[in-house]
């Protein structure tokens, strides 16, 4: 019979030291488990961010096309789609808070 996790109301298969994947690896990488949701929290990017974002793309792009070889191709691909991605999300986040503003003014 296999063990469950040592947490309380977790039915998952038991991992390591007592605890299944999730919980150890909450152990693991923050020191203290979690039971429940934690709130996500998210922060307004200002336009000076959302600019030097841009110019660091920019860069980036520059330094993708300039580099020679596979392994160096990756690592500035995946730095640019993280790049692309919080410039994305402050963009849409951008756009919300105007539409709300132009309802709130109307």
């Amino acid at each position: 019979m296999d063990k469950i996790c040592i947490v309380e109301g977790c039915p998952n298969k038991n991992h390591s030291k007592g605890y299944c994947r999730k919980h150890y690896g909450q152990l693991w990488r923050r020191g203290k488990i979690t039971v429940g949701v934690e709130p996500v929290v998210y922060h307004k990017i200002s336009e000076a961010m959302m600019c030097t974002l841009q110019n660091e793309l920019e860069s980036l792009n520059a330094c993708y096309s300039n580099t020679v070889g596979f392994e160096g191709r990756i690592r500035w691909r995946r730095r640019i789609n993280e790049v692309q991605t919080l410039l994305e999300k402050a963009r849409a986040e951008s756009n919300v808070h105007k539409i709300e503003a132009h309802a709130n003014s109307a």
